[in-house]
């Protein structure tokens, strides 16, 4: 991650004040504004705008203001010369954790920082929701922090372990350093034509590539599919209705700590997300309901005898409503997860119509084995005592690796859809 930070960080020059830029692009940088105070409070004076500690080049360079935004605390400056920098960092308004581990670079008033820049980590203590008598709205502890150390790193990036940008560093306070998040600029950057990714929990986009990998000839279906699911619902929509009932074993931790924790977390991020994808997908193949990610809906058929001890030879088909649950777990045996599972909900007497839970896992070896008859978690079809006109109610069990082979193994998408109905539908026999 260092390497990359450093590369796309540089040291600005303008009038009396030193601090430090990185660029997004390979001539566009972002800084403090307060750095270029002496050219923006003083355009008579037409100061100059310098950088150098370069990436693959010695000596200053020349640069252009663009514009500021005097409500963030941002400046946008462009290189005038032929320099152009192959190393620039990506922008995300990223909901940010206290915890979250971050690492800076910056040209800070020392030895090292004069000649070759610094290198910082520590982690995020707080975020300030009303920022507007503030100014910044996140405050950083710095590893071995000293007070008086820090001029010169106004300006400097902050990155998460996603490696992307989610602030930039303002300047130093008693005991802290403050910033200001890339989610407060963002408007006033995207207004500029600049790129600002959005923050994992507010869309499925970025997961949507990883989620139909090593589909074959349906990767390309998948994807276009998917595209009403990313419309339809989001990560912050799962986690705000679901909240503990997401994972298995239930989390039923506050929601900035759930958050937090999967923040932490980049395997299980991915896994979770692109999990959720990928079964929103399917429902949208099978042309289910998802638009309540705790209501998720397909229609399944079971052919079954109209009376028991076969004492009607006639058969009769059955359209049921099969409900979905999805949960995550770290376990590595899926079928021990969801008999337990399955178990405590029967017991506490839960279940009230037919339902099929899927599971999934970043664990690799999560779900590979197929579900066969003998996997049957539990059959609640014929209640003691009862007449043949109760209506069956059946659970079952899948992993999402069990449903996603149906797909790999499918030679178009309308077999998909018979592929994957079957499925669900061998899950409750």
């Amino acid at each position: 991650m260092l390497n990359n930070l450093e590369k796309a960080t540089c040291r600005i020059y303008c009038g009396k004040e030193v601090g430090t830029g990185f660029f997004i692009s390979d001539s566009k940088i972002i800084t403090a504004k307060h750095v270029l105070d002496d050219l923006i409070l003083n355009f008579e004076n037409d100061e100059k705008i310098n950088i150098d500690n370069l990436n693959s080049h010695y000596g200053r360079v020349s640069c252009k203001y663009i514009n500021h935004c005097d409500d963030t605390g941002v400046a946008l400056i462009t290189v005038e010369s032929s320099y152009r920098n192959d190393s620039h960092l990506i922008l995300c308004a990223s909901e940010i954790s206290d915890n979250e581990e971050i690492e800076s670079y910056g040209y800070p008033n020392s030895s090292d920082g004069v000649l070759v820049g610094e290198p910082l980590k520590g982690k995020v203590f707080r975020t300030i929701s009303n920022s507007q008598e503030t100014g910044h709205d996140v405050s950083i502890n710095v590893d071995n922090f000293v007070t008086g150390t820090y001029g010169g790193f106004s300006g400097s990036p902050v990155m998460n372990k996603d490696m992307v940008v989610t602030s930039f560093i303002t300047f130093q306070n008693t005991r802290y350093l403050s910033a200001v998040s890339i989610k407060k600029v963002a408007n006033f950057l995207r207004n500029e034509g600049i790129e600002v990714k959005q923050d994992y929990l507010t869309s499925f986009e970025e997961y949507k590539g990883p989620a139909f990998e090593s589909y074959g000839e349906l990767e390309a279906t998948c994807l276009c599919l998917s595209l009403k699911p990313l419309t339809k619902t989001t990560p912050q929509d799962i986690l705000n209705s679901r909240k503990g009932d997401i994972f298995y074993p239930h989390k039923s931790d506050p929601l900035p700590k759930l958050i937090a924790d999967i923040k932490l977390n980049k395997d299980l991020q991915d896994a979770l997300w692109s999990g959720w994808l990928e079964l929103l997908t399917y429902i949208e193949i099978l042309k289910g309901k998802y638009d309540d990610c705790n209501h998720i809906q397909i229609e399944v058929t079971s052919e079954e005898i109209s009376k028991r001890f076969k004492l009607f030879p006639s058969k009769k088909t059955i359209i049921k409503k099969l409900q979905i649950n999805f949960f995550f777990s770290e376990n590595k045996n899926y079928f021990d997860v969801a008999r337990k599972y399955v178990h405590e909900v029967v017991q506490e007497r839960f279940i009230k119509q037919d339902t099929c839970n899927v599971f999934n896992s970043h664990n690799k070896n999560f779900g590979i084995r197929n579900l066969t008859s003998r996997d049957i978690v539990l059959n609640i079809s014929d209640p003691e005592n009862s007449g043949p006109s109760i209506p069956n109610t059946r659970v079952g069990v899948l992993s999402l690796q069990n449903l996603r082979e149906r797909i790999i193994n499918s030679t178009d998408i309308t077999s998909a859809e018979i592929n994957l109905r079957k499925r669900f539908e061998d899950a409750l026999k």
